[in-house]
């Protein structure tokens, strides 16, 4: 008989564990530019999943990798032969050797997990020959191709969204000759640089055409044959690869003005060989190059970034880890990354992950993170998240992202919460922040004959400022007339200079409190209203981005406020306790009006017989409320409900459904004195009435 094994029981299962990080830590300036991260088409090993071709992001900083694709990548019979990012898309050409005549094909992925988008038939669009290189322009997809009819480079454009194709028409500026490896798009990607020959021009020249006329905008001569390998149009120079004897490569660059070639590096990695599939990629500078290497034995690859001003290398990367290699044959630079997700403990099945998302900074003005969703598959520990910051031009507080994360309960994953400061990088200022924008109106500091002690719920605010904080500052504040609907006469302040006008931030501190405390008033019900405070602005400081801030300030319970009248301790506010011990508890000497500090629960309800005989009830209630479906009636939130019952041995027998009011006398005090009768106290044996006071919680 086999049993499955329980890797719990045996203490073999280590649950996912997963954390997020950035690399300069957390905390990051808005401005701060992350390393390029990149996408990359391969092979892995040792390596869960090992299942072909697949897609996977590079953290160049570690070497470690993650599987992008759920499913292997389908190129068909064909092997890569170059691939570029563009949009939201990864774009690989292939040639299937297998038939006759060759087959190319342009595959378009998704940059997300590998997934067919379209399949495009080059042999179908394009005229018999040999393409020798696909670019990449805004609109178009431009394919130089050594003709099979006149053995001749051709230079012909395909629209991205149509296909639509036709040769690029490049007048009396035709080339006779396109020097193999010479061509390139400027920076814009709307035009195209070309080395070559023609009718016009004598010696070779690098041309330069527009994309959508073929117009030629720049001719460059060049002062030496461009027997280059790859060349790419960087910001301040072309940057070409050349190779210089069967295992070195050296770095050149060629002025833009004048074609002058100069030699930046004459062996770029001594003892290793160029990788061929790697091509030339400029960084997201534009000013420094990418590509990669073999050791001698066509093992170990690696990812290099030379600078293309003086050919330094800047930084090699491995690709892969021990035990867990990868053989890339095509590579894009992509974005750097601001935090990556990580997994520990048991990396066998994939996480579903979903994030929350809190903190004081704005998404859309402070930072984006547009997919909020995350799947890990299995065997990747780290993954990228699309968290980018927004370095904008406003003087701010520092300010927090925090994100939380809800795995797919099956994975049995546990999740520490990250928190990331975003510090301004703008200069120093001053602003104003409500650390509690929430008041009520409450009791206030002792009246004058001392017996009510302090109870209130304030809104605090604090003045804050950046930067410096060796001398004191004074900064102005004022009521917002416009904003604030709540008026001086609704709250008490403090924390201002005596001008009542300013407010100081001694030397050495970075803030100063401002406390509002609102008062208890008769002016009820008035509603939640608003109080906001702006900073003025003075030629001492800088004015920040939080300028004002705002507090709200909710009306205090009727109840609360009748406790304050009466003169209860704040000990004794309760409205469950029987301070004078009469009896009744405060919430119903509120309700029948009378004094919670005098034993006065005499008369207060009264039973008796009317002239017809029925069993009555007599009480006190406060005027202008409402009756309610139920029968019951609500004044000042105390709801007012007579009950009856026959038998007090069962507490859900009482009801009013037998109830009937007989006569409301309004009292003249605000009150009105209500009188009730049973109509079954004439027919059963036994009945009892009573009156049931509420408030809400």
């Amino acid at each position: 008989m086999e049993c499955a094994l329980d890797p719990y029981a045996f203490g073999l299962f280590v649950p996912p564990q997963l954390s997020i990080n950035s690399s300069p830590g957390n905390s990051v300036s808005e401005g701060y530019q992350p390393s390029d991260s990149f996408l990359a088409v391969g092979y892995s090993w040792g390596y869960f999943n090992d299942n072909g071709l697949g897609l996977f992001w590079i953290n160049p900083l570690a070497g470690n990798f993650s599987k992008l694709n759920p499913n292997p990548i389908e190129l068909g019979n064909g092997y890569p032969q170059e691939s570029w990012l563009s949009g939201s898309s990864i774009y690989i050409r292939i040639t299937d050797w297998s038939t006759w005549p060759n087959v190319t094909s342009l595959y378009e992925l998704s940059q997300s997990d590998g997934h067919s988008i379209r399949t495009i038939l080059l042999n179908e669009r394009l005229p018999s020959g040999d393409i020798y290189k696909v670019l990449d322009s805004q609109t178009d997809f431009l394919f130089i191709l050594y003709s099979n009819a006149d053995w001749k480079y051709h230079l012909y454009k395909m629209d991205k969204t149509t296909l639509a194709t036709r040769e690029l028409d490049l007048g009396s500026n035709a080339l006779n000759y396109i020097a193999w490896g010479s061509w390139t798009l400027d920076p814009t990607g709307q035009n195209i640089w070309l080395a070559g020959g023609n009718n016009n021009t004598p010696g070779i020249n690098f041309f330069k055409f527009r994309i959508s006329t073929g117009e030629l905008l720049q001719t460059v001569p060049l002062d030496q044959y461009p027997n280059w390998s790859r060349v790419v149009a960087g910001k301040n120079s072309f940057i070409a690869l050349r190779q210089t004897t069967w295992l070195a490569w050296s770095l050149v660059s060629v002025s833009y003005s004048t074609g002058t070639e100069t030699v930046l590096s004459t062996d770029l990695f001594p003892g290793r060989q160029y990788d061929w599939d790697s091509g030339l990629t400029l960084d997201a500078t534009g000013e420094n190059v990418f590509l990669r290497s073999f050791d001698s034995g066509w093992n170990n690859q690696m990812l290099h970034l030379f600078s293309g001003s003086n050919g330094q290398l800047l930084q090699s990367y491995a690709i892969g880890q021990p035990g867990k290699d990868l053989y890339v044959v095509a590579m894009a630079p992509i974005p750097g990354v601001v935090t990556i997700a990580n997994r520990a403990g048991d990396v066998s099945e994939p996480i579903a992950v979903s994030f929350s998302i809190s903190g004081t900074a704005t998404q859309g003005m402070d930072f984006t993170f547009p997919n909020t969703n995350l799947s890990l598959l299995p065997g990747n520990t780290q993954q990228p998240l699309s968290l980018a910051l927004v370095d904008d031009q406003l003087v701010e507080f520092d300010e927090t992202v925090v994100l939380t994360a809800t795995p797919n309960p099956e994975s049995d994953s546990t999740f520490q919460p990250f928190t990331l400061t975003i510090v301004d990088n703008d200069g120093s200022g001053v602003g104003i922040i409500a650390t509690d924008n929430a008041g009520k109106e409450g009791r206030m500091n002792p009246d004058p004959f001392g017996f009510r002690f302090g109870l209130y719920d304030p809104i605090r605010f604090e003045v804050r400022r950046t930067g410096p904080t060796a001398t004191p500052i004074s900064v102005r504040v004022n009521r917002d007339a416009l904003l604030s609907s709540a008026s001086p006469d609704d709250y008490e302040i403090t924390g201002f200079d005596v001008d009542g006008q300013s407010v100081r931030i001694p030397a050495g501190s970075s803030s100063a409190e401002i406390v509002v405390s609102p008062k208890f008033d008769i002016n009820y019900p008035e509603g939640t209203e608003s109080l906001t405070l702006r900073v003025a602005p003075d030629p001492n400081y800088t004015v920040m981005e939080a300028s004002s801030a705002t507090g709200s300030i909710a009306d205090s319970a009727p109840y609360e406020w009748w406790s304050y009248q009466m003169g209860l301790l704040v000990a004794n506010q309760s409205p469950a306790l029987d301070v004078d011990g009469d009896g009744m508890p405060n919430l119903l000497e509120m309700a029948l009006g009378r004094d919670p500090n005098l034993p006065d629960s005499a008369n207060a309800v009264l039973q008796g017989r009317d002239s017809d005989g029925y069993l009555t009830l007599s009480f006190k209630r406060w005027t202008g409320g409402i009756n309610n479906p139920d029968g019951s009636y609500t004044q000042y939130r105390v709801t007012y409900t007579p009950q009856g019952t026959s038998s007090l041995e069962s507490p859900d027998s009482w009801n009013n459904s037998a109830l009937q009011v007989i006569a409301i006398t309004d009292t003249g005090d605000g009150m009105e004195q209500v009188t009730i009768r049973d109509m079954l106290s004439k027919t059963q044996s036994s009945r009892f009435l009573r009156l049931k006071t509420t408030i809400p919680d």
